[in-house]
């Protein structure tokens, strides 16, 4: 299998900038801890909400792992992956079902310009033959 110099090239360029990248994150950038602290510093209420959030979620994951034939459950994960919409399918644009409620808009009808002189001048010139042919 050949490889072209030009792509051989440019994968060596990208790898030598990523691992130098990778390199100086490493040895400069936050630790894992840092960056925890940090955020639990700045956010402590989206970290709050987040935790509480969890569990309810993690319980409705767990029933709808092991009793999957459930209706309820199987109606809450139908509405979870509709989107919170009763009625769904993808094949409809998101105005289906709306169009009463939308103002008619006027129509209107553009003329078209006629031709200029200038266009009329460069036809009759075509015609004779060229425009060095004065």
């Amino acid at each position: 299998m050949k490889v072209k110099a030009k792509v051989l090239d440019f994968g060596m360029q990208i790898f030598v900038v990523t691992a130098i990248g990778l390199g100086y994150a490493k040895l400069y950038g936050q630790s894992e801890e840092d960056k925890e602290a940090m955020l639990r510093e700045k956010y402590p209420d989206l970290i709050a909400q987040s935790q509480a959030n969890r569990k309810p979620m993690q319980q409705f994951f767990d029933t709808l792992k092991n009793d999957s034939n459930n209706p309820e459950v199987s109606k809450k994960m139908d509405d979870l992956l509709k989107g919170g919409k009763s009625n769904y399918n993808k094949k409809q644009g998101a105005n289906v079902g709306k169009e009463a409620s939308f103002e008619k808009v006027p129509v209107v009808t553009i003329k078209k310009k006629e031709k200029g002189k200038k266009k009329e001048k460069e036809q009759e010139k075509d015609a004779k033959g060229g425009w060095w042919w004065w």
